[in-house]
């Protein structure tokens, strides 16, 4: 993949960071909750740029999901149990992760 280019510079330098596992998951889902790269992150953090989540996205995708799961309980007219507490457990779970 070919080097991305910012205005009139290729970025080519490379940087190395060591950190723990869980800041790196945690630094991955950032990126992920704002539509980047780490790298692009990255660099936004250290250079202090303005990083925008894009939390109405992810909102929309998780309910999406438990839309899903809900409409399988209403297709059961028994409502299985582990049906119900799946989806009430998705849609805590979908809401920790945008708060956070």
């Amino acid at each position: 993949m070919p080097f991305q280019k910012i205005g009139r510079e290729r970025l080519s330098a490379v940087v190395n960071v060591r950190m723990t596992a869980e800041e790196k998951v945690e630094l991955r889902h950032d990126a992920e909750l704002c539509g980047l790269t780490v790298s692009q992150i990255a660099r936004r953090f250290i250079f202090g740029r303005r990083v925008e989540a894009m939390t109405v996205y992810v909102v929309i995708k998780e309910l999406r999901r438990i839309v899903v799961l809900l409409r399988q309980i209403l297709k059961d007219k028994a409502a299985d149990p582990k049906l119900v507490e799946a989806a009430v457990t998705t849609a805590v779970d979908a809401i920790k992760r945008v708060v956070r």
